[in-house]
């Protein structure tokens, strides 16, 4: 009795035993990855967070490290060094592309800009989007780009690209609220969900959304590294079919997307992030495929932005080679 006991216990273990082999098999196998963001926390930047704790990367045989970058210049100094293998930035990155960085740009991420708004300081008189015009609204610097959106935004408006006086203030959101604070801004553009928590402290209000006027646009591109397209070109696609099956996971799952948001951005409210998410989550790309009429507005952002002198090959700059069939 004893010993049939003894050698079930011992069939279990070794059950048990090259079941976790197998497991630490199929994790030793999973492809490393580097993926960086051009910035830690933001609703568009959020997927690669979702795909990797929703468990879609490692579904996918990827094993991805997670890195956030405070702008696209960090990011792009990192891909240059070889610290990065998969980048996730704006558009107009893809100046860095033709500048020599050792990358080129692999699939659309997102399209209109609804990621981004302005938002209006408590006591500014600027009750709607009309009110802009000759106020004074804050943007990062000269290169950014919600500065060029918000010069569009004037334009669209009818007030041609100057309408609205932008004023460069640094240092990040807090930077941006004390400038409203002592009245040196009227208005701030940012990510939209910055805005909305702004609101909710009562400190303004969210007045328009530059994705509601700026409708062709390349918003944002997923850039591979000069490396991994010469030596992994197959783990670039494993990544692209992972981060697509993300996008139509986070569609068909919002509850658990806006709760895998909060814990990526540390947001501690529900309904900021699901207000977020309802705004947001439609620009993303569901193929990655480059629209050529948005690759026309980037480029022509790009020489705005003083990122190139002139026009760039855009065809030089990117594939589709690496998306999924």
């Amino acid at each position: 009795m004893r010993g049939s006991y003894l050698r079930s216990s011992a069939l279990v273990f070794g059950a048990a035993a090259l079941a976790f082999v197998g497991m630490t098999d199929r994790a030793a196998a999973n492809e490393k990855l580097v993926v960086a963001k051009s910035f830690p926390t933001s609703f568009a930047f959020v997927p690669i967070n979702i795909g990797v704790d929703a468990g879609i990367m490692s579904k996918n045989g990827l094993d991805v490290t997670i890195q956030g970058f405070e702008g696209a210049a960090k990011l792009q100094q990192a891909m240059t060094a070889g610290q990065v293998d998969i980048g996730l930035g704006s558009g107009t990155d893809m100046a860095f592309v033709a500048k020599g960085v050792p990358e080129k740009a692999v699939a659309a991420m997102a399209g209109p800009p609804l990621a981004y708004g302005v938002f209006a300081g408590k006591g500014t008189g600027i009750d709607t989007v009309k009110d802009l015009k000759g106020k004074r609204v804050a943007v990062a610097s000269r290169n950014s780009l919600v500065f060029w959106l918000t010069r569009h935004l004037s334009d669209k408006l009818g007030w041609g690209l100057d309408g609205i006086n932008i004023v460069y203030v640094s240092g990040g959101n807090a930077a941006n609220i004390a400038a409203l604070r002592t009245n040196q801004v009227d208005a701030m553009t940012s990510g939209i969900d910055v805005g909305y928590t702004y609101e909710k402290q009562g400190l303004g209000k969210v007045i328009a959304n530059h994705g509601d006027y700026i409708t062709t646009y390349l918003t944002h591109a997923i850039f591979a590294s000069k490396e991994m397209m010469e030596k992994r070109p197959e783990v670039i696609t494993k990544f692209l079919k992972a981060w697509f099956e993300t996008i139509t996971w986070m569609h068909e799952n919002k509850a658990e997307s806006v709760k895998l948001d909060m814990k990526a951005d540390g947001i501690t409210d529900p309904d900021i992030a699901s207000h977020t998410y309802d705004v947001v989550l439609p620009m993303f790309s569901r193929d990655g495929r480059f629209d050529p009429e948005a690759l026309k507005v980037a480029a022509q952002a790009i020489v705005e932005l003083e990122l190139l002198p002139s026009l760039p090959d855009m065809k030089a700059l990117y594939t589709e080679q690496y998306l999924p069939k």
